[in-house]
């Protein structure tokens, strides 16, 4: 691939602090993808992302013992895009077998970034009859149909997303990446397509 990415300077901070910077930039995308010898040419926008963290694995050769690592052990983080400007932006992480951090953000190049409802909710409504393992990892079961919701304070939908996965998964790293068609509705908005997400799940 050769592709070319220019920021438009819409910026989303998902942590900020001393130990753990993580942000995501909307950027458009230009250029050409050459797969079994076809050449496509592709435009339109994306999301580049870029961590970075302080651990104290840094300072010794040897891995830290279980009870001094976080227990991160659920993530996953899913980009829908509602038309050609506008991607909405869902993550849900899990720590110790409890729900962590939740969050719907609604991004455009023309309105900014901003948060959806103040409660997030994602279930996992059906799971896949075999299990993915890959590079000698433990079996994790992956979801095949998911449902998002969020609502506001008064108890009003934001968000009610269904997916539904419709790809083979590519192992990355902690966990796999996939795709899925989705549908449901953004405020009065009725919504579906193909999106992208990322799934990890290594609760006992």
């Amino acid at each position: 691939m050769d592709l070319e990415l220019t920021a438009t300077g819409e910026t989303l901070w998902f942590i900020d602090n001393p130990l753990y910077r993580h942000v995501a930039l909307f950027a458009h995308y230009a250029g050409t993808i050459t797969h079994a010898g076809q050449t496509t040419r592709v435009s339109g926008l994306c999301t580049y992302e870029y961590a970075v963290i302080r651990s104290p694995q840094m300072l010794r050769a040897q891995p830290l013992p279980p009870s001094r690592k976080i227990p991160l052990d659920f993530f996953t983080y899913h980009i829908i895009p509602v038309d050609e400007d506008t991607r909405l932006i869902l993550v849900a992480t899990g720590v110790a077998g409890r729900p962590g951090w939740l969050a719907a953000y609604w991004r455009s190049e023309a309105g900014g970034v901003c948060a959806l409802g103040n409660q997030v909710t994602f279930e996992v409504l059906s799971t896949q009859p075999v299990p993915q393992v890959a590079n000698a990892t433990p079996a994790m079961t992956m979801p095949d149909t998911f449902r998002w919701t969020a609502t506001d304070g008064k108890g009003n939908t934001a968000v009610e997303i269904t997916g539904t996965v419709d790809t083979e998964w590519l192992y990355a790293g902690m966990g796999y990446i996939g795709g899925f068609r989705y549908h449901g509705h953004i405020a009065d908005h009725r919504v579906d397509g193909l999106a992208y997400l990322e799934y990890s799940d290594r609760r006992r």
